[in-house]
């Protein structure tokens, strides 16, 4: 009968260690032999020794499975390569990247740091940095930092077309900004005392900058009112009001503020001391009303406190007396 025998490049042998292998196909290169049996000879005989000389031994690692060889070769790579998005990214995803990653292994993805983040970490922001500042500071705090009862954040050297975020809990949210500021009721939304604001902003291309920061005290809370009252009533009752004596004083004050007044409606003044004189009134005279507050050193003022009196400067005229005459009506003389 005819045989044909195979090349053993990329075969797997038999099971009983042969390579032989049936081949309905036509091949112009196949060693085609007719076998008329015990007639062949040894002529026969020394072919086949010929060619079983001639044939690689089998080895354990050729009894793979078709499969599993295609899997760890061209079959791997070709997935590999389709994973990538091209067969150019092929060699590299076969080499699996550094480390101990064996051949045809895919690297896990890469996602880089956001640049904000890397900043955050001593990275190089690609864009510029914005500048940060608040609108109304007060004073100092014992801390050192500013002090303000405005948490209205001003932010300024942003890019031209591009977008920026802030956050009040140190990166763990961002809020994406709008114009050029953050809004008072942001920071206070959480109540007085420290805060800390932190920015990055991105440019039109996408480049993200690193953080600004800015520290500060906040502190809307009012001061209690202050107290004023007349040093002397000389009216009539002594809780009238009305007097010839318009000095006053201040009580209830809180040494850490300062004082302003305002007489009848009035702007406020600064004002010192806990005593208010009577030559602050020197042109008045009628009703007068005098409000005063005081402001803690965030500029929160208190409540205003107001006192009403009715001032009279004026001495009576005194009362004219003339004898009554008979031509006067109603008159009576005296005998």
């Amino acid at each position: 009968m005819f045989r044909t025998r195979l090349p053993m490049t990329g075969l797997a042998p038999l099971a009983d260690g042969s390579d032989d292998r049936l081949d309905d196909s036509s091949d112009d290169r196949a060693d085609h032999r007719f076998d008329g049996g015990s007639g062949g000879g040894s002529g026969g005989g020394s072919g086949d020794a010929d060619r079983a000389a001639q044939a690689p031994a089998p080895d354990d690692d050729d009894r793979t499975p078709l499969m599993a060889l295609m899997l760890g070769g061209l079959g791997a790579g070709a997935m590999a390569a389709g994973h990538a998005g091209g067969a150019a990214a092929m060699p590299a995803l076969i080499a699996g990247g550094p480390g101990d990653a064996k051949p045809g292994a895919l690297p896990l993805p890469v996602v880089p740091a956001r640049p904000h983040e890397a900043a955050m970490e001593g990275g190089t922001p690609s864009t510029a940095t914005a500048v940060l500042g608040l609108q109304r500071i007060a004073a100092t705090a014992p801390d050192g930092r500013p002090l303000t009862n405005d948490g209205t954040v001003l932010v300024s050297g942003l890019e031209p077309n591009g977008r920026w975020w802030y956050s009040f809990d140190d990166g763990a949210t961002w809020t994406q900004g709008e114009a050029a500021s953050i809004p008072g009721r942001v920071a206070a939304a959480t109540g007085d005392g420290p805060k800390q604001v932190r920015v990055y902003q991105s440019d039109a291309a996408g480049h993200e900058s690193g953080q600004a920061e800015l520290a500060f005290v906040l502190d809307t809370t009012p001061p209690a009112w202050p107290r004023i009252s007349l040093v002397n009533d000389t009216g009539l009752s002594a809780t009238d009001g009305i007097t010839t004596d318009p000095r006053m004083r201040i009580d209830r004050r809180d040494p850490t503020t300062t004082l302003e007044l305002s007489i009848n409606g009035g702007a406020f003044f600064p004002w010192t001391g806990d005593d208010v004189p009577a030559s602050l009134f020197d042109q008045l005279q009628g009703p007068v009303i005098v409000a005063v507050v005081q402001v803690d050193a965030a500029g929160n003022p208190s409540i205003p406190t107001t006192v009403r009196i009715e001032l009279d400067r004026d001495w009576p005229q005194p009362p004219h007396l003339e004898l009554a005459t008979a031509a006067m009506p109603n008159a009576v003389l005296a005998a």
